[in-house]
């Protein structure tokens, strides 16, 4: 659902519900905005209306003696008018997914599903970046390719064809390697899975920036702990809010399944050293430039 609202006597939007929730919680926005989404006929306060239904316990109450006057209505610019969306497949309007922030659920037409939690999460991304960098580094070993800086993990240039094939997972499945041992599938919260490879693209490089800091130490470590306490505060992550979708807990975990997380993690980590080995005497030298005392000690420990 896209809303667009007054504020300082100009429209803004559209913005999604998980966008709006956030910006009253971070007192942008109060529950008096006059807003309007499509099917209202008219202005109203954010509190009021129909799709934030399920979210108004999330609201605060409407301030008093802040009610409109009809001279202030009168001067609000028009409802504006939507060009129609072109779909092959139209949903009706009960069968969005809607995110409540204050269960931490989100109702769609089969019920209400759970968010997946924050450490779940985590460990479906490790798991997906250990399973790509294993492919990755056997082929780098099956071709025999020499030793460039810009194939070492620990480059951006290294994660970008994973941006690509997640994003090829998500809108054709809407789940990842990762996730479906976790779990978890993404789903959309203003149109019915799976999701566009595009919207699906954008969403990975906003997580490849705001969190996974472009996988540069110490970026990463600090924007994965940013993005962290930006969930706690707001339940909601900035690349969700932007692209309107939310990871869900579409079926229990397992012991089992985390296990198999946690080999899979375990055993990748072994096989990139191993497929790593034909690069170690060059990366050797390269650290010497450096530092010789630590290129020494690492020439010992090597076999």
């Amino acid at each position: 659902m896209r809303i667009y609202w007054i504020q300082d006597k100009k429209k803004h939007g559209p913005a999604s519900v998980p966008e709006i929730i956030s910006r009253v919680q971070m007192g942008e926005l109060t529950p008096d905005t006059k807003a309007w989404h499509k099917g209202c006929e008219q202005w109203m306060p954010l509190a009021e209306l129909p799709a934030l239904a399920d979210c108004a316990a999330q609201l605060l109450p409407l301030s008093k003696g802040q009610v409109a006057t009809d001279e202030q209505i009168e001067q609000l610019p028009p409802i504006p008018e939507l060009p129609p969306v072109p779909s092959t497949n139209p949903q009706p309007e009960d069968e969005f997914y809607r995110f409540n922030p204050k269960t931490g659920t989100v109702n769609t037409p089969e019920g209400e599903i759970r968010i997946a939690p924050a450490w779940a999460r985590f460990v479906a991304r490790m798991v997906d970046c250990t399973l790509y960098a294993t492919l990755a580094m056997a082929l780098i070993y099956a071709f025999k390719l020499p030793f460039n800086e810009y194939l070492l993990p620990s480059g951006p240039t290294f994660w970008l064809p994973m941006l690509l094939i997640e994003a090829l997972l998500l809108s054709r499945f809407g789940t990842t390697p990762g996730k479906k041992l976790m779990g978890i599938r993404l789903i959309s919260l203003d149109i019915v899975p799976p999701l566009s490879f595009g919207r699906a693209l954008s969403r990975g490089f906003s997580v490849a920036v705001l969190g996974m800091g472009c996988f540069l130490f110490p970026f990463n470590v600090i924007m994965m702990l940013v993005a962290f306490f930006m969930l706690r505060r707001r339940g909601i992550t900035l690349w969700d809010a932007r692209a309107a979708t939310l990871p869900v807990q579409r079926t229990e975990r397992s012991g089992s399944g985390i296990i198999m997380a946690a080999i899979s993690i375990f055993i990748g980590i072994h096989l990139i050293g191993y497929f790593m080995q034909p690069w170690l005497p060059t990366m050797i030298d390269r650290i010497g430039e450096a530092s010789p005392e630590l290129a020494e000690k690492l020439n010992k420990l090597t076999p």
